[in-house]
């Protein structure tokens, strides 16, 4: 857990913005995308968790296995307030696994756990063999066979087949031994002026 400045918080706004700036900071130069080095990066905006309609966003920042640029890819879901209501701006994911993982984020606790059980799932099976194991609420981000094989524009699934796919995040999710990531969170987010 590392805490975000105010000035930066203001400066990149979240999403995209904070995305690229966590990009820079953790992405050595000349990082092969497919290497430990390059960050995979989920990141919500500064109205996540707020009642306002179409704010549960989040970006999928890293170096793109397609292009070796920036890569961003945006998806919408429950997914994205999970993360905020688990205490995360962004979760910055590094290094890569000896085997198949499973990476749970509950309430400021995080734990690597087996999954070989699920490799060649689908994404849809994945998301639901992770569900039955975990409590109820968590919220899941998987990759299935494409992701698990390396191929290039494969996308990260989460919530029933909502997608973030640009740029082939899955492919480095894959390179990760990375096979799913459960969120669950219970931390109220607060927000400064309620009514306005």
């Amino acid at each position: 857990w590392e805490p975000l400045a105010e000035d930066v918080l203001r400066r990149f706004i979240g999403g995209d913005g904070l995305g690229v700036y966590l990009l820079h900071k953790h992405c050595p130069p000349g990082a092969d995308p497919l290497s430990p080095d390059n960050p995979l990066i989920f990141v919500t905006s500064p109205l996540v968790g707020s009642r306002l309609t179409t704010s549960g966003k989040f970006a999928v920042v890293t170096k793109s296995p397609l292009t070796g640029f920036i890569g961003d890819s945006l998806s919408s879901s429950f997914l994205a307030n999970e993360l905020k209501k688990a205490g995360c701006d962004a979760l910055v994911i590094k290094g890569r696994a000896h085997g198949p993982t499973l990476l749970s984020v509950a309430d400021g606790e995080v734990e690597f756990k087996d999954a070989a059980d699920l490799l060649g799932k689908s994404t849809s099976e994945t998301e639901a063999a992770v569900k039955a194991r975990m409590p109820r609420g968590t919220r899941v981000a998987c990759i299935g066979p494409a992701g698990e094989k390396l191929v290039r524009f494969a996308s990260i699934s989460n919530d029933g087949g909502r997608h973030a796919g640009r740029t082939g995040p899955g492919m480095v999710m894959g390179s990760k031994n990375l096979k799913a990531i459960a969120v669950r969170g219970n931390t109220s987010v607060p927000v400064a002026d309620r009514d306005a």
